[in-house]
């Protein structure tokens, strides 16, 4: 039996690639006001947040089912995407002395 994809699993990686992407318009001087550069911390916390949270979801479920396969692989790439992108979010935010 080929291992599944599990929606969840791919809804973590998406959900904390968005969120790496919205910290890296973060970092993009270019055109940023502080309120624009508060609202996308924020969006950025909440995305990797919740790809981390889905992809701990998404491996605990998959390591319980017989076939692991994918859905753990891609539960704990999310989670780990999301807390890496939410380490370097926090980061940036305190190395900012201006916004």
């Amino acid at each position: 039996m080929v291992a599944q994809w599990t929606p969840l699993a791919v809804a973590s990686v998406a959900l904390s690639g968005l969120g790496f992407l919205t910290l890296l318009r973060l970092a993009d001087r270019q055109d940023r006001t502080p309120a624009r550069a508060l609202f996308l911390f924020f969006a950025t916390t909440l995305e990797s947040a919740g790809g981390t949270a889905l992809g701990l979801v998404a491996a605990s479920r998959a390591s319980d089912s017989e076939q692991p396969g994918k859905g753990l692989l891609l539960g704990t790439a999310g989670a780990v995407l999301g807390v890496v992108t939410t380490l370097l979010n926090f980061n940036w935010m305190m190395t900012r002395r201006r916004l």
